[in-house]
């Protein structure tokens, strides 16, 4: 975000984004209630939305007619709805991206034609309209996929310096409270047992090899 407003391009809302035809470049920033909708539910829920991900629908739908450059960065788990189905490729006209930058990086999951992460060496893959299935990168037909999966640690300066600062604003004081909500929370194991807040990871542990 603050690359595309360093680069002032003009920033929109999602309504502006899916009813207004501009002639300048422009960006919009999507979050939850823009992306998904509950079939029954006339207002959102943010709460109810994060106990009942798999009830809801994507609705990204129009905004993939309208969109040349897709930056996805969401948190997805499986039973959220992905942002599209692979089918959906098929047709520019109903899905115009060529270009994905997918920064989440979930294998298969809420960009479906992210089939595989990629290295910095050899960061893009290709995803063919036509045949749909993985193909060269660059081609006519090809939806190109940025995938890399540890893209941060390129910008090692930049996140050190970062995470030193909130670790400084944030974490620090709350250490020396004794007695801490925060870190009671960010807690995710104690005393060889997993914390409330991160009960989830549970299957995980159980599948990993000792």
């Amino acid at each position: 975000m603050d690359l595309l407003r360093a680069l002032q391009i003009r920033e929109v809302t999602p309504s502006q984004y899916l009813h207004i035809n501009y002639s300048e470049p422009i960006f919009v920033q999507l979050n939850s209630p823009d992306l998904y909708v509950h079939p029954t539910l006339s207002q959102w829920d943010t709460q109810h939305f994060y106990k009942h991900h798999g009830e809801y629908k994507s609705q990204f739908k129009g905004y993939a007619e309208r969109t040349d450059l897709l930056v996805n960065g969401i948190y997805w788990t499986e039973d959220l709805p992905r942002l599209f189905e692979t089918g959906d490729t098929r047709d520019p006209a109903k899905f115009a991206p060529t270009v994905i930058a997918d920064i989440s990086c979930d294998v298969e999951g809420s960009v479906p034609i992210t089939y595989k992460a990629t290295s910095i060496a050899e960061p893009v893959i290709g995803w063919s309209r036509r045949k749909q299935s993985p193909c060269e990168p660059f081609t006519e037909d090809s939806v190109d996929v940025m995938s890399v999966g540890n893209l941060p640690n390129e910008l090692p300066k930049d996140a050190s310096e970062e995470f030193g600062e909130m670790l400084l604003q944030h974490v620090i004081p709350e250490l020396m409270l004794g007695n801490s909500r925060l870190i009671e929370e960010a807690t995710i194991a104690k005393g060889g047992n997993l914390t409330a807040h991160f009960s989830y990871l549970s299957d995980f542990v159980a599948e990993s090899p000792e």
